[in-house]
């Protein structure tokens, strides 16, 4: 076990988010620099409640590569507030912020996710679980 710190989990959580911005925005067309962090028994429980196993979640992305790609101003996700809120041996609890611009309009979106240290992942980090649930609207003078 080597107890990453914040900013080890914070960097995986700004990455994987970085591929997802790409590939919404139609700069990238493929999930795949993210599908090896995702664990065999990885579950998405997304905003509207539904959940998704790994192969949906990879499913949902693929199909949404450049669905904001007219955004704009451009399509931006901006991750702030990155709290581990606890530990398990080599397994940590961690909450986000992620801030979403589609067409100049932000929404926020309250995350927490698993993470646990493999060396099995380039990262050495494996996402477990994530759960968004989401915030509603904020003006851009919120920010």
């Amino acid at each position: 076990m080597t107890n990453r710190t914040n900013v080890d989990t914070g960097r995986e959580i700004r990455r994987v988010h970085t591929v997802l911005e790409d590939l919404y925005g139609g700069i990238r067309g493929d999930p795949s620099p993210v599908a090896d962090a995702l664990a065999s028994s990885f579950t998405y429980v997304a905003p509207d409640g539904t959940v998704h196993d790994r192969e949906d979640t990879l499913e949902t992305w693929r199909n949404a590569s450049g669905e904001y790609d007219d955004s704009t101003p451009p399509y931006t996700v901006d991750v702030r507030a990155v709290e581990r809120r606890g530990s398990i041996y080599d397994v940590h609890l961690m909450t986000y912020e992620r801030r979403e611009r589609i067409d100049g309009d932000w929404s926020t979106l309250t995350s927490s996710v698993w993470l646990r240290e493999t060396s099995d992942t380039l990262t050495g980090l494996e996402w477990l679980h994530l759960h968004e649930s989401r915030r509603g609207d904020v003006e851009l003078n919120d920010l």
